[in-house]
């Protein structure tokens, strides 16, 4: 899977430092000023891929494990991969809120074909580089996600028995669109390190499952929007790119407004 509007671009040896430009910054302007700034890369060794951060020496660090050794060792890479925008205009990110006229308050509308999307999502929206609130049924709970409108492609994260997340791509419909919320619900920052949900009045995916999960959203730079699930320990899980999932304490929750919790 790609990220719409991103790609990985190849710096070789001796460019040093980097073009930034387009380069997704983990965060865009840390306490410690702009050149301090940290970027999402890769390197390609023996046909896997390890990631890392490419600081502004123009370097790339990645942390690899060495069984002779029993442990992690950093390595440092000048020719590497760096996780940028396609073009100098930054991807569009919209949770469209969708209305359908005789319904109140959130809904979760069934998506099971093309007729059902086109039946919710205008015409002027098909084409745009953006996402919906989704959900799925999966194991018998429901898992939060987002749907890229322009695919039609759905994205969701489940807990295996390890504990560990695990992501699930859609592609036949088979999920669920919220509709709807505009009016009830709002995007509200969380942003208490290491400090626990409160949740009292955030929109759960499963309002039934014995551990809610919670729609989020996390900014790790300006203009970047990245989607995914909130847990009750204070924690937002995103996809990023292929397998690789982004963790966050400071994140936004999809809320009931004030004094509208159903």
């Amino acid at each position: 899977m790609r990220l719409l509007g991103m790609n990985w671009r190849f710096i070789r040896k001796g460019r040093d430092p980097p073009d930034f430009t387009l380069a997704l910054a983990a965060d865009a302007n840390p306490c410690s000023g702009p050149d301090e700034r940290l970027f999402y890369g890769k390197v390609i060794i023996d046909g896997l891929s390890y990631y890392g951060q490419v600081r502004a020496d123009g370097k790339c660090y990645v942390a690899k494990y060495f069984s002779a050794m029993r442990f992690d060792v950093v390595l440092t890479f000048k020719n590497f991969y760096i996780f940028e925008y396609a073009s100098p205009e930054p991807r569009i990110t919209l949770f469209a809120p969708l209305n359908l006229q005789h319904a109140h308050g959130p809904y979760f509308h069934p998506i099971r074909d093309a007729e059902d999307f086109n039946f919710l999502v205008p015409e002027a929206y098909r084409n745009l580089n953006c996402e919906l609130v989704a959900r799925i049924l999966h194991d018998d709970r429901y898992l939060p996600g987002f749907v890229h409108v322009k695919t039609r492609i759905g994205f969701f994260l489940r807990r295996n028995e390890a504990r560990q997340q695990q992501i699930i791509k859609i592609d036949n419909y088979e999920y669920d669109l919220l509709v709807n919320w505009a009016d009830t619900l709002e995007w509200k920052k969380h942003d208490d390190e290491g400090d626990h949900l409160d949740s009292k009045n955030a929109f759960p995916a499963d309002p039934e499952a014995p551990e809610r999960l919670y729609f989020g959203r996390y900014f790790p730079s300006e203009g970047d929007v990245f989607y995914g699930q909130v847990y009750e320990d204070g924690l937002c899980c995103s996809q990023f790119y292929d397998d690789v999932l982004l963790w966050s304490s400071r994140f936004d929750v999809l809320e009931y407004k004030e004094h509208l919790h159903y």
